[in-house]
């Protein structure tokens, strides 16, 4: 019984695929899916066509202020993305997805993350623009400074320190 529904549902395809509007569907459908399946592989794993990050022949230790941290918001020519967070500065070039212009910690590229980190905030209230003074963080609360300092740890765990952050 088996067989011969099977042999009817082959039949009726066939029947269906003689008139050209359906054998042209399938074409198209089947060139679009080896497409994107060819553009899958081509790409590689995970990679989302953002430009490798330059880095210098070595790494100098520098004093930035928050004008000069800005210059490292991943869009300038060397693709640089740096983060400030408790007066420290912090390469994040490697995670672009995360930390890059469409990333979605992007907020914090090129600028002082310390008080944003500290109230789980993604927007940029707490992002102090350039003129602006260091956010005291003596005004924050204990669950806030548990916060921060969870973060600083992440961060000195996983990216490399490349300066300190002056105001």
């Amino acid at each position: 019984m088996s067989s011969i529904i099977d042999s009817e549902k082959f039949s009726l395809l066939m029947t269906k695929l003689q008139e050209p509007a359906n054998l042209a569907l399938l074409i198209v459908s089947v060139i679009t899916f080896l497409f994107i399946l060819r553009k899958s592989f081509d790409s590689g794993e995970g990679d989302l066509d953002i430009p490798e990050p330059t880095h210098p022949d070595s790494v100098t230790f520098s004093e930035y202020n928050l004008s000069e941290l800005r210059d490292f918001d991943g869009t300038g020519p060397t693709k640089l993305i740096f983060i400030g967070i408790k007066e420290k500065v912090y390469d994040v070039s490697s995670k672009p997805e995360f930390y890059g212009p469409n990333g979605a910690y992007g907020v914090f590229a090129g600028r002082d993350a310390t008080a944003a980190l500290a109230k789980s905030d993604i927007t940029t209230e707490f992002i102090p623009k350039v003129e602006d003074k260091p956010h005291d963080l003596t005004t924050l609360s204990e669950k806030e400074k548990e916060t921060l300092d969870g973060w600083v740890s992440f961060f000195d765990n996983k990216y490399q320190v490349v300066g300190t952050l002056k105001y």
